[in-house]
């Protein structure tokens, strides 16, 4: 019995040190989490939504059908809605419905006046304003200033640009390569020359 107990004490060690390390368990694909429930019947997708002027495009599905696209008119507070190449009549935004709550929470996205972001938000609506503010940052990165459109407009400017440009080289650095790269290329049209008298 005294024998076994060093055996039984490391076995309970390290069966504790097993169930107390964090297992690689649990959902680590965002993706999972993109339909979100807006209430008990609708789902709303988080990711794909649109913001045009004074429209909002996104898409909703009432469990147990095929989603469909809601377009939110904030400027004249009215929505239709889209399933394939069918869309419906233009109907106003009523208090009772689930378009409303939608308009709500999202309609300051178009920052339209009279619309202000809601102090208390349900989780699917600040999913959605954080992934359209990103879309908003990202396109406005991506799209081109004002002096750079009018830079890349005059290719005539560019170049006279470019060869006013000087450079700069601190005293660290040294440039014996430049020397060599030069040598080498002067070194080829003679050689083709050369080439050219052996013909």
């Amino acid at each position: 019995m005294i024998k076994a107990f060093p055996y039984q004490a490391l076995k309970i060690y390290l069966l504790s040190i097993i169930f107390f390390l964090p297992v690689g368990a649990g959902i680590r694909n965002k993706e999972a989490f993109r339909w979100q429930n807006i209430n008990k019947n609708y789902l709303i997708d988080t990711k794909d939504i649109v913001v045009k002027e004074n429209e909002l495009k996104l898409w909703v599905q009432l469990k147990g059908y095929s989603k469909l696209s809601l377009i939110l008119d904030c400027k004249d507070f009215t929505y239709k809605k889209e399933f394939g190449k069918i869309v419906s009549q233009i109907k106003p935004i009523n208090n009772d419905k689930i378009t409303y709550l939608i308009a709500n929470q999202l309609c300051f996205l178009t920052s339209i006046d009279g619309f202000f972001m809601e102090f208390r938000r349900p989780k699917w609506a600040r999913t959605i304003i954080k992934n359209a503010t990103q879309k908003k940052d990202l396109l406005n990165s991506d799209a081109p200033s004002e002096n750079e459109r009018t830079e890349s407009a005059n290719p005539i400017d560019q170049k006279k640009k470019n060869q006013n440009q000087t450079i700069n080289f601190s005293n660290k650095q040294k440039i014996p390569n430049l020397k060599r790269e030069q040598l080498q290329i002067k070194k080829i049209p003679q050689m083709l020359y050369f080439c050219d008298q052996i013909k």
